[in-house]
């Protein structure tokens, strides 16, 4: 049996020698989401939720004026308890809506744009509700945190 030679040109002999170049690494992006109950931060969240990669670790963030602090809670029993139903319902919009795999939720004591340009320090994206053309929020997070801030509207 012999052999049949295909003879080649030196063009596709040098795109075969090219190594294929690696692909980016995937990266993890944070984005921090306000929550306040309201439709237009209800929609801050769905807007996430759609347009970040499956890859981007979203944090829900609500601010209370309640002296307390919890990670990825608390119950909706105790949240009737304490008197806010917003933690409540905020557990389950991010459930309904993200998923508890993908999303982290804080409900932290203090001034939501406080509580959400310590976070925007260290986050890629700040997504929060828009109530109006002239949200104060919106207008004071654009101020003082160095990464992207996006105000969503109602059904945005």
């Amino acid at each position: 049996m012999s052999a049949v030679m295909v003879p080649t040109s030196p063009r596709s002999e040098r795109r075969a020698e090219a190594p294929m170049p690696a692909p980016p690494p995937v990266t993890e992006r944070l984005v921090v989401v306000g929550y306040s109950g309201s439709p237009s931060s209800r929609s801050a969240v769905a807007w996430a939720a759609r347009t970040t990669p499956l890859t981007d670790r979203l944090v829900i963030v609500h601010a209370t004026s309640v002296p307390i602090a919890v990670h990825n809670g608390p119950s909706a029993q105790v949240a009737e308890a304490l008197g806010n139903p917003t933690w409540a319902t905020m557990r389950t919009v991010v459930d309904e809506l993200i998923g508890r795999d993908r999303a982290d939720t804080i409900v932290e004591h203090g001034r939501p744009d406080e509580i959400l340009r310590r976070y925007g320090a260290t986050a890629d994206m700040i997504v929060v509700g828009r109530r109006s053309r002239r949200n104060r929020l919106l207008r004071r997070l654009m101020a003082s945190v160095p990464c992207a801030v996006v105000g969503i509207d109602v059904g945005g």
